[in-house]
């Protein structure tokens, strides 16, 4: 393998790496929007896909997130 094609490789990888993260923090903020009153179509409305979409695509971070909280403040 050349030295260009490690080079590179290496940065797909970072970059991937990068994006997971971004994914990751994303969820997180909904989450959050979604425990201060944010509804599905809300969520969907700022990506611009459906309520249903964003449901899909977030629903397990902030239920994830919601049981952490609750148990958290012991209830």
């Amino acid at each position: 393998m050349s030295a260009l094609v490690s080079q590179l490789l290496r940065r797909a990888r970072g970059a991937d790496e990068r994006a997971k993260e971004l994914k990751h923090q994303a969820g997180e903020y909904v989450a959050l929007a979604r425990d201060a009153g944010a509804t599905w179509a809300d969520v969907g409305a700022a990506f611009g896909i459906t309520r249903q979409s964003a449901y899909q695509r977030f629903a397990a971070v902030a239920r994830g997130r919601s049981t952490r909280s609750v148990t958290a403040r012991g209830r």
